[in-house]
């Protein structure tokens, strides 16, 4: 099913078979807006072409109001959204994908769109997401995933942001930011569970802060920031604890508290004021800072 639809449109595919496609593209220049909504019950759903997370909801060049949502409940369900040249001086820019059930994906895009919200809710066994946003300004990204093997993956280029804030409840967690040329408040990571692993790569960036916090077994933290980078907190309560830190540029300041069983910190800082306090309780206990 595809539909190309005009301003202030509504879009919705309310499915309940196996096996369900939906697609709808919105291109308009106009101020009035756009409103999609993609809704599927049962298994083997896609919101976007046939095997694939790419399309789902189109909407593109919309200078005004848009509003995206897919909605996906059951088992193997694909999703993709995309908001392509969507500026919000004449109302507001939103995004929601909700999957619940077994092996979900869903894949979001945002390129050149300004002050927009951008939700994804993922409940269940063995999700997968992956958020990019590109040349945009003034978004917020929250991600939450609760459930078993849960895969999410954020990059962010040339933006002006607030988060991404991003919440994991579950087992075998894994979340990995990558970060290049942004300006904002930096991520926000909160992981419960076991086997928690999460990576954030900020290079080339003016962000106020890391922030990544982890309660539960197997954790692990691995941040890199480069140039500019300003605050990183570090609180791991739980088991296997591990952080590995590396900054370098300007202003650093660096938090690290891990509590219980196997702690390891290790922290590098290079040029400028930079600022160090590893804290550790519990077992196995181990620490170095290099500051230069």
């Amino acid at each position: 099913m595809k539909l190309a639809l005009p301003a202030i449109a509504l879009a919705c595919a309310c499915q309940g078979a196996a096996a369900q496609s939906g697609t709808v593209t919105q291109q308009t220049s106009s101020s009035s807006g756009s409103l999609a909504t993609i809704t599927q019950i049962g298994d083997d759903n896609h919101a976007g072409r046939p095997g694939s997370t790419i399309d789902g909801i189109v909407q593109q060049d919309i200078h005004g109001r848009a509003l995206a949502t897919v909605y996906q409940q059951g088992s193997g369900n694909l999703a993709g959204l995309t908001q392509d040249g969507t500026s919000s001086n004449r109302g507001e820019i939103e995004a929601r994908l909700t999957q619940s059930g077994t092996a979900n994906d869903a894949s979001v895009t945002q390129h050149i769109v300004t002050s927009s919200l951008l939700v994804v809710e993922q409940q269940g066994t063995g999700n997968s997401a992956s958020v990019a946003q590109r040349y945009s300004a003034d978004t917020h990204l929250e991600i939450h995933q609760s459930g078993t093997r849960n895969r999410l993956v954020v990059t962010q280029d040339d933006a002006v942001y607030n988060g991404p804030a991003i919440t994991q409840v579950g087992e075998e967690n894994t979340v990995s930011v990558g970060t290049r040329d942004a300006t904002g408040s930096g991520p926000t990571i909160v992981q419960r569970g076991a086997a928690n692993t999460a990576r954030a790569t900020i290079t080339h960036s003016d962000l106020k802060s890391v922030d990544v916090q982890q309660q539960g077994q197997g954790n692990s933290v691995d941040a890199i920031q480069s140039d500019y980078a300003t605050v990183a907190r570090v609180v791991q309560n739980g088991d296997f604890n591990v952080a590995s830190f590396v900054q370098a540029g300007y202003e650093n300041s660096l938090t690290i508290t891990q509590a219980g069983f196997s702690n390891t910190a290790i922290a590098s800082q290079s040029t400028n004021g930079h600022a160090a306090d590893i804290s550790q309780t519990g077992s196995m206990n181990y620490s170095s800072v290099y500051q230069h």
